[in-house]
């Protein structure tokens, strides 16, 4: 079967898949206008590491699926990181980037606005079954759209079920707007081993630690040290998805045992990292 894909300089559909490094909002744009004007449209597409795709907006609604690797998708409420065999539901007309470490192959499902209405209005995390994993390859797979109306009331019914009954991943990293939170935020990020105290992230930023902490309760509704797990959290998918050690793992994210990284891991989303990446 057939695939669409985004080449590196333009859209197109052809019969292989072909690797791009960057899709412009250009490039979406173009794409779009030579969709044919059915419910449902699959596309399957390949990143060298680097990839990505730029901020762009559009109509219809999104379901971007990974399958093995890990993606970030970035819109203005925040950062979400999907892990292997999860997806993303992108609502109609939310302003959303992609990036990628690692090589990627991407599908995603483009669902018109018209049979979306009473799906999320902000992004929600999907966990994939295998049947929902065979649909989205399946539509992802084929230069035709679906456009039969059983194919496309079978499917929402699949996503409304998935939505509903999905388990509470910590996906998402909202981005702050208090100029010194930002600051500590925007650095933590960068240095994710940092272990300073917030009194001493305080002392940095210029703010008492009992005003960071009302800041992160206001503006994050985490404490800082579920933040800072957060953070180190999402990080860890990534470098693990990459096949570093668990041991590497969480001595580069501050963490001064593996026994303590492996113990987080396992709270946070219920398995160790190794059955999660089994």
């Amino acid at each position: 079967m057939k695939r669409a894909f985004f080449s590196f300089t333009s859209l197109n559909v052809t019969g292989a898949v072909m690797q791009t490094r960057i899709i412009t909002a250009q490039d979406v744009e173009f794409f779009e206008s030579r969709i044919s004007p059915a419910p449902m449209v699959g596309l399957a597409f390949e990143f060298p590491a680097g990839g990505g795709v730029e901020p762009h907006v559009h109509p219809y609604g999104q379901v971007l699926f990974g399958g093995e690797g890990i993606m970030c998708v970035d819109t203005p409420r925040g950062t979400w990181v999907v892990p292997p065999q999860r997806a993303v539901w992108i609502p109609p007309m939310t302003l959303h980037a992609v990036r990628l470490r690692a090589s990627f192959g991407m599908h995603n499902l483009l669902i018109s606005p018209h049979v979306v209405a009473d799906l999320p209005k902000t992004c929600e995390p999907l966990v994939v079954s295998n049947l929902m994993r065979e649909l989205i390859l399946r539509a992802a797979s084929t230069d035709e759209p679906l456009l039969r109306k059983r194919h496309v009331d079978k499917f929402f019914e699949i996503i409304r079920d998935e939505l509903e009954f999905s388990d509470e991943i910590p996906l998402s990293l909202e981005i702050p707007r208090e100029r010194r939170l930002a600051r500590l935020c925007t650095e933590f990020l960068r240095e994710p081993s940092d272990n300073r105290t917030l009194q001493e992230w305080g002392d940095h930023v210029g703010a008492s630690s009992r005003t960071l902490s009302r800041l992160f309760t206001r503006e994050l509704n985490q404490t800082f040290d579920e933040w800072r797990r957060h953070v180190r959290l999402q990080e860890a998918l990534y470098r693990l998805a990459e096949g570093r050690a668990v041991s590497a793992v969480a001595n580069e994210l501050g963490y001064e045992s593996t026994t303590g990284f492996i113990e987080m891991f396992r709270k946070s989303l219920g398995r160790t990292p190794g059955q999660y990446f089994a």
